[in-house]
């Protein structure tokens, strides 16, 4: 049975209520193929509602228009936070925020008080990640949150980036340490040489920013492959399920 919108609200906050949104992690690795480096691991929320498993895919669309991506943003990281506290975590874990969340002025403050706080060795192992698309939505409180994060020696990513291509101004703006290219990109990388070619350019404009590039999206071999050929520093492959481990906080 099909869940309408005000059903779904009513869920969003329950979750958010009870801090009961689940989290999974999925590793990033560099490229070298004979002896792969976890680089970090990017954190999924889901939630679960009679019985079900829901993925973000579902509501956090709902999230956004319900206006309520800060509060449930503020609770993933509390509990992100709570998750590393009395871990020796080898690798940092990375957050994706909403832009309705750093656009408002009150979430920057609080965000700027939750870093100051965290201890040293907990900042050490946080990565925020924001998508391409949010950075065009809110280009001025995007730089307020790179300036907060870089203050606060936080390593600032940006996620599905190109899909945009007359738009890349930005980075020089924001240097963010890394970027998460669309997975369009990294089809292309095995494909015709015209279109490696083209991903062999982008790759090299982010790396004379000394900007990291993260090919996103691996489905098997013959890609990651051919990604080898460029200035990639690390892949995601594509999001399946077995490859998700549970963030028990």
């Amino acid at each position: 049975m099909a869940i309408n919108r005000t059903k779904w609200k009513e869920i969003i906050e329950n979750t958010i209520l009870h801090r009961s949104f689940s989290l999974k992690k999925q590793k990033v690795v560099s490229i070298n193929q004979s002896s792969p480096e976890i680089l970090h691991e990017e954190v999924f929320i889901g939630l679960e509602y009679e019985g079900k498993n829901y993925h973000a895919g579902y509501f956090i669309g709902l999230a956004n228009q319900f206006d309520l991506c800060d509060q449930l943003d503020r609770v993933i990281i509390e509990r992100v936070i709570h998750f590393i506290k009395p871990r020796n975590l080898d690798k940092p874990l990375a957050i994706n925020l909403s832009a309705s969340s750093y656009a408002k002025p009150e979430f920057i403050s609080w965000l700027d008080k939750v870093l100051s706080q965290a201890e040293e060795g907990v900042k050490d192992k946080l990565i925020f990640e924001i998508s391409e698309q949010s950075v065009l939505a809110e280009e001025s409180q995007t730089q307020v949150l790179a300036e907060l994060l870089k203050k606060h020696n936080v390593v600032f990513g940006i996620d599905n980036v190109g899909k945009q291509i007359s738009a890349f101004q930005y980075l020089q703006m924001l240097m963010p340490d890394y970027v998460k290219i669309d997975s369009s990109y990294t089809r292309m990388a095995a494909g015709k040489e015209s279109e490696s070619f083209f991903l062999h350019t982008l790759c090299k404009v982010f790396s004379s920013l000394n900007i990291d590039v993260i090919a996103t999206g691996v489905e098997h071999d013959k890609q990651l492959k051919a990604l080898a050929r460029f200035d990639v520093a690390g892949v995601s492959r594509l999001l399946c399920r077995p490859s998700l481990k549970k963030c028990n906080s």
